[in-house]
């Protein structure tokens, strides 16, 4: 028996797939969370084999609750169900470690096929998802890009991110330009609309 919890803080949803999941020979749902904390810990008072996660969820978010889960003693297996599949948020859930992703609208039948496959310890990319990730690899930053990004969300000015990170303007800028390249934006303006649709500091 594959011993299934799902993670989804829409209650309908979770209604849903748990719903159409009972019918499935040889799956069973062990329990539900509506939040990432509320997914590390059901994971580790339930054991589930597979964990069925929306990435896009109060708190901690999915990614992080991956990346928790992960550092577990017998993590689960993570399948991300997410409306975000196309976006750098997923590519990152799957090098967080999840073994599989797949978008909300994918039929039933595919989420059944898939849990079914992770837990025979293989992955599971529905095509659409592994199509665009094909074409937009994942962009991986460092600590201190990581730090611009998350000013330039908040709207800080050069010289403030200068004063944060004791730099030289001139320095800053040259860091915000080398973003701006990586990022395929042309502006801060650009760039502060990538970072919150990519949600690349979530």
């Amino acid at each position: 028996m594959i011993r299934v919890l799902l993670v989804d803080d829409h209650a309908f949803l979770r209604m849903g797939v748990k719903s159409y999941l009972e019918l499935e020979d040889g799956i069973e749902v062990v329990g539900e969370a509506e939040s990432g904390e509320d997914a590390v810990a059901a994971a580790q008072r339930l054991k589930p084999d597979i964990v069925v996660l929306d990435l896009m969820m109060p708190g901690i978010g999915g990614t992080e609750a991956i990346r928790r889960m992960m550092r577990t003693e017998n993590p689960p297996r993570i399948l991300v169900l997410s409306s975000y599949g196309q976006s750098a948020e997923m590519a990152r859930a799957l090098s967080a470690g999840a073994k599989g992703a797949l978008a909300k609208d994918a039929p039933m039948e595919e989420l059944a096929k898939a849990i079914r496959r992770i837990h025979s310890g293989k992955r599971y990319v529905s095509t659409d998802i592994a199509n665009y990730l094909a074409a937009n690899p994942i962009v991986e930053f460092s600590a201190r890009e990581r730090d611009i990004l998350l000013a330039i969300s908040k709207g800080l000015s050069n010289e403030d991110i200068a004063a944060m990170l004791k730099l030289s303007v001139p320095r800053v800028k040259q860091l915000l330009n080398d973003l701006y390249a990586r990022l395929g934006v042309a502006n801060r303006a650009e760039a502060a609309a990538t970072i919150q649709r990519e949600h690349l500091i979530g």
